[in-house]
């Protein structure tokens, strides 16, 4: 299983024990959806998760209504490599 932690950051693939609550915020409190973060701008948004170590991977245009306004679903996934020079960098501030 994949697990990176730094500071209070903690990275890690979903397991049995998450499946409850993602049950639970899609059914019974679903309304963190409504206020999630849409992808709005979205370029800025790229360009955080990329100079911390991320690589876009997938894109679903304009399935995700949120607030009447129609947004892209965006995958991401970790450089390993590129995330640790990151933390290093940061670290030796």
């Amino acid at each position: 299983m994949f697990a990176y932690n730094y500071k209070n950051i903690v990275l890690r693939d979903l397991t049995e024990r998450d499946i409850p609550d993602r049950i639970r915020w899609l059914t019974e409190e679903p309304a963190w959806g409504d206020w999630d973060a849409p992808n709005e701008p979205i370029e800025p948004m790229i360009h955080v998760a990329e100079s911390l170590g991320f690589a876009e991977c997938n894109r679903i245009i304009g399935n995700r209504a949120v607030r009447g306004g129609v947004y892209d679903t965006i995958t991401f996934r970790l450089n390993f490599k590129r995330f640790n020079q990151y933390f290093h960098h940061q670290s030796s501030f």
